[in-house]
């Protein structure tokens, strides 16, 4: 993807950067971060931006941490979801196995039947 230059605006502070990703993400990304510094001097007058700006980067790294074991926790319950699907999935190839020779013995089982009434003296058939 072409690097894309852009100006954002956070916190009364004018920003040029260069990123790869899209120019409304970024966008979206720094209007985010704007509005939550924003909030954050509007709730202290003693803030000043610099404590803003720290306050926002303190927020959104304890949000991707937690956001880092979550996802880690998700990924470690889908491996043991797909690991009890391998185990079930064993447990009806054997199940599959068993109901194939069982079949095959009730075939022969009623082929000896079969034979056993033809022998037999006195059966009505």
């Amino acid at each position: 993807m072409a690097r894309v230059r852009l100006t954002l605006n956070i916190g009364g502070i004018n920003y040029t950067i260069s990123s790869e990703e899209e120019e409304e993400y970024v966008k979206r990304v720094a209007e985010e971060v704007n509005q939550n510094m924003i909030r954050t001097l509007n709730g202290n007058e003693k803030i000043s931006a610099t404590m803003a700006a720290t306050l926002t980067a303190l927020e959104y790294c304890d949000a991707a941490k937690k956001a880092s074991v979550s996802s880690d926790n998700l990924r470690a319950q889908i491996k043991n979801y797909l690991d009890d699907i391998a185990g079930f999935r064993s447990q009806i190839e054997r199940k599959d196995k068993e109901v194939i020779s069982l079949r095959s013995e009730v075939k022969e089982l009623r082929t000896k039947l079969k034979e056993l009434r033809a022998n037999s003296p006195g059966e009505a058939r």
